[in-house]
């Protein structure tokens, strides 16, 4: 009797193995999408200050009414965004139009409300955070690691505001601190998140 209940037990280990697998995968595939998420606030971030500027050179001109203007400085701001920034969807899929028709206070609103949602799912987004820092140097982040410049640089500055250019990992390391564990809204100033950094 004993023998047909182990044999009729180990029939159910492939399942059990298959089940759990690709539970895994589900998983692995899940928080792929969720710091995908987390990194789209980075460009929804750039894509805010990006339109700020557009905003304030037109200001400075007193010209904001001259559509060959903005198209100009639109053109002339994009040229500059660096490479990574230019891969952004919530950026390179928008055209010098729909930018110029955006206001701040929009790309503010789409900006945080993003970071709204995520803190809705909190805990299931600190896992993956956890995961992915869990991996070392098996991450994918750590092949491809840099995200681009913290803030969004204007062409005619030569200014490097910290903390400069910052990696995926470490983009991770702040958006856990400061939006999900410490309940911030928006990304912080660069400064704190230099001197987080290097605490860390």
């Amino acid at each position: 009797m004993r023998k047909i209940i182990f044999v009729f037990s180990l029939s159910f280990l492939p399942v059990a193995f298959t089940y759990s697998q690709s539970e895994m995968e589900e998983m692995e595939t899940d928080c792929s999408s969720n710091l995908e998420d987390i990194f789209k606030v980075y460009c929804l971030k750039i894509k805010y200050e990006l339109i700020q500027c557009i905003y304030e050179e037109s200001e400075k001109s007193g010209r904001f009414a001259d559509s060959s203007f903005l198209n100009r400085a639109f053109d002339r701001i994009r040229a500059y965004l660096p490479y990574s920034i230019r891969r952004c969807d919530s950026i390179s899929g928008t055209d010098s139009e729909e930018l110029l028709n955006s206001t701040p206070e929009e790309a503010f609103k789409e900006y945080r409300d993003l970071i709204r949602n995520i803190k809705l799912e909190k805990e299931i987004y600190s896992k993956c955070i956890d995961a992915e820092f869990a991996r070392g140097d098996s991450s994918e982040y750590v092949k491809k690691p840099y995200l681009g410049s913290y803030y969004f640089k204007h062409p005619l500055s030569s200014i490097i505001v910290p903390p400069g250019s910052i990696k995926k990992l470490d983009f991770l390391k702040v958006f856990k601190e400061f939006i999900l564990n410490g309940g911030g809204e928006v990304l912080p100033d660069g400064r704190k998140v230099a001197a987080y950094l290097k605490r860390n």
